[in-house]
């Protein structure tokens, strides 16, 4: 028999492409899906740094440009805003974002998921419901550990606070989506996190 020289080209009808910054969110994010989304192929790629968006937003352009037959279900990019905002860099950061999100095959599949300053806002709201702007990761930190005493930025850490968070996941889901609805004034600094579009959107892809 003949060897095959021309695979065929198979659909990622339920693959899902994630952009994640740090240990941290990679860590959590492949918790979640061995856990909650075992049945959705999620596929993580870690980046350098959540300054680096230019290049992310470039990778995503990519992707979309793809055939759909053989593109991906769903992109996500997850992201800490802390850097970019200590670099002065929200402007840029806003004109590329949003030239990304007019492209009609970013509004079908693409949800970028920020988190100011960092992702462990989203595991406080496991918690407490607040919209306090925090001014860097440490503050965050400092208001986790009144929860969770022992929390480290450790991936092995990591891995085990799943463990603590996953039952309190709709309180944070909920608390999250109450603080982005939330009318504000021109120009509020206020802490948030988007992962709740995240939560939702893959809880729909898996049904």
């Amino acid at each position: 028999m003949k060897p095959r020289t021309n695979k065929p080209t198979r659909p990622f009808k339920n693959t899902v492409l994630c952009f994640c910054e740090g240990e941290t969110e990679k860590v959590y994010l492949t918790c979640l899906k061995k856990d909650r989304y075992k049945n959705l192929h999620i596929e993580l790629k870690p980046q350098i740094s959540n300054a680096d968006f230019e290049k992310t937003f470039k990778d995503i352009k990519h992707q979309l440009a793809k055939p759909k037959k053989t593109n991906y279900k769903y992109i996500f990019y997850v992201l800490d805003m802390d850097a970019i905002y200590n670099q002065n860099q929200i402007d840029k950061y806003n004109r590329q974002k949003e030239s990304i999100e007019l492209l009609v095959k970013a509004k079908e599949r693409l949800a970028i998921i920020e988190s100011r300053p960092c992702i462990e806002f989203w595991f406080l709201l496991h918690f407490k419901n607040t919209d306090k702007c925090f001014v860097n990761c440490d503050e965050i930190i400092v208001e986790l550990c009144k929860y969770i005493p022992e929390y480290c930025k450790n991936q092995y850490y990591i891995a085990s606070l799943y463990e603590k968070l996953k039952d309190k996941l709709e309180t944070a889901r909920q608390n999250s989506e109450v603080i982005c609805k939330k009318e504000r004034v021109d120009n509020e600094d206020y802490s948030y996190t988007q992962m709740h579009q995240l939560i939702q959107i893959l809880d729909d892809l898996k049904k």
